[in-house]
């Protein structure tokens, strides 16, 4: 497993808007993409950015692990 950071934006006749940061474990990127898009909050956001990953880690099962609202997070 690989820990992913996925920024969610817009909605769904929006390319703007406020952002939400997503935590996710899983085996990939299309993993992790595919959980964030299929959440309860996922489903409020048009456009998803994989905006970071992370080292190996130790995990059982591909989950969201961490949610905040907030600015863009990616590189400066």
């Amino acid at each position: 497993m690989r820990m992913f950071m996925i920024d969610a934006y817009g909605g769904p006749a929006a390319t703007d808007g406020g952002i939400h940061h997503f935590a996710v474990q899983a085996e990939d990127a299309e993993e992790a993409m595919e959980l964030v898009q299929r959440s309860a909050r996922g489903a409020h956001f048009a456009r998803f950015d994989v905006v970071d990953i992370g080292e190996e880690i130790e995990g059982d099962q591909a989950e969201i692990i961490g949610e905040a609202e907030g600015p863009y997070s990616g590189p400066a």
